[in-house]
């Protein structure tokens, strides 16, 4: 199935990965079981059916497979796929998937805690958790802490604002890079400059 969706050493044929993906699927692969979602989610080599792909998330998910539970977690927060929308499941999925250090998955959760949703809101958690995913390289979590930190939410301190904006700027993120360019025209956690 990996070869064929990624055309290494055959050519290129989504149909025929979905083919073999489903093969391995069906004999309980949880990681076949999550690309097999993907694939019915995107249309990826089969026609869309977002049914059928929060079906096989839930098969790899149950099985411990963190990003099935990632996208499980995020079917259940955003709905869709014949599910409705419900906040306990959803905080489930996600915290499961970021116990096992799915950066991705830590960011999410972050966002759940800071804004109470499908758990109790609560600014330390959510920081402790985009702490965990900045610190893989995920710059939404660098950003959201730089912010965390900027803002005085938990405790302020502008030079750890400026090294985690830097770092999310540096990743391409486009309001860290505003951000950025403000603090250093600010003096704001570094001198001041203008150049």
């Amino acid at each position: 199935g990996v070869m064929y969706d990624t055309g290494h050493g055959v050519s290129r044929d989504h149909t025929r990965a979905f083919e073999w993906y489903s093969t391995a699927a069906n004999q309980g692969m949880a990681e076949a079981q999550y690309v097999v979602g993907d694939m019915y989610m995107n249309g990826s080599g089969i026609v869309r059916d977002e049914v059928l792909g929060v079906e096989w998330y839930g098969l790899a998910a149950s099985q411990g497979y963190a990003e099935a539970q990632l996208k499980f977690g995020l079917v259940h927060k955003n709905g869709g796929g014949g599910v409705q929308r419900d906040e306990t499941r959803a905080a489930k999925w996600c915290i499961r998937a970021a116990k096992q250090g799915l950066a991705e998955a830590q960011h999410n959760v972050g966002n759940l805690y800071m804004d109470g949703y499908g758990v109790a809101k609560d600014k330390v958690r959510a920081f402790e958790w985009y702490m965990k995913a900045a610190k893989q390289g995920y710059p939404q979590s660098q950003l959201n802490l730089a912010n965390i930190y900027f803002r005085g939410d938990i405790k302020k301190d502008e030079a750890l604002a400026f090294e985690w904006c830097h770092k999310a700027a540096s990743q391409g993120v486009a309001e860290a890079q505003k951000n950025l360019g403000s603090m250093y025209r600010l003096g704001k956690g570094v001198s001041r400059s203008y150049s």
